[in-house]
C-alpha cells in the first residue's frame, strides 16, 4: 500500500498546479536531516527580494535507488532579480569531501553559471517554486524553496523525475 501512495503521490505532482509544497517525506520513508529540511520549508517564507542577488550553498541529501540517503552532497544556488522576476540557477555536486562553492561571491557564481536569468521563480506566501520540466511527462525538473527569516538559510526540496528527490539547506553568503 505505501508503495502504491508513493506512486499516486508522484502522479498529482505530475498533474498538479505549480502551487502546492511537497509532502516527501510523507510519502517515503526519510532521513532525519531530510525531514527538518523539509520542515524548515514548510516553516519559513518566500525568499525576500531586498536580500537579493545572493549565494546560498550548503548540504544535500538525497531520497533515490543511485544515493546513500545518508551521504552529504552539496549544492549552491544564485538568485537574482531583473525588473520585477526573481531567476533561479544552481549547480550540484556529488561525493566531495567539502563545500566546493563556500567562498564564492556572486561574480563568481554569474561567472561560473552563465545565463543567471534563464529560469524565473513564482513566488507564493511561504515559499518560491521554479518548474524547469521542459518535456512534459518525460522531465520532471521541480524545485521548492523557502526562507527562515532570522538565519536567511534557504531550504530546497526538489524532484529530478519521478524517483530522486533532494533536500538542501544553503547558506546564504555572497552578497
Amino acid at each position: 500500500m505505501r508503495f502504491f501512495s508513493f506512486i499516486l503521490f508522484f502522479f498529482a505532482f505530475q498533474f498538479a498546479a505549480a502551487e502546492p509544497l511537497p509532502a516527501v517525506c510523507g510519502a517515503v520513508r526519510c532521513t532525519e536531516k531530510m525531514v527538518a529540511i523539509e520542515n524548515g520549508l514548510y516553516a519559513g517564507t518566500h525568499v525576500e527580494r531586498e536580500d537579493l542577488p545572493a549565494v546560498y550553498s550548503g548540504e544535500c541529501y538525497y531520497h533515490s535507488p543511485n544515493y546513500d540517503p545518508n551521504t552529504t552532497h552539496y549544492g549552491l544556488v544564485l538568485l537574482e532579480t531583473r525588473d520585477s522576476q526573481i531567476f533561479f540557477n544552481g549547480i550540484f555536486r556529488f561525493f566531495s569531501p567539502q563545500n566546493p562553492w563556500a567562498d564564492w561571491t556572486i561574480e563568481d557564481a554569474r561567472n561560473r553559471i552563465g545565463n543567471t536569468f534563464r529560469y524565473p521563480v513564482a513566488e507564493f506566501a511561504n515559499y518560491s517554486f521554479v518548474d524547469l520540466s521542459h518535456d512534459g511527462a518525460n522531465s520532471i525538473w521541480k524545485y521548492w524553496m523557502s526562507q527562515d527569516p532570522q538565519t536567511k538559510s534557504v531550504y530546497l526540496v526538489f524532484f529530478w523525475g519521478y524517483w530522486q528527490q533532494g533536500f538542501c539547506e544553503l547558506k546564504m553568503h555572497g552578497r
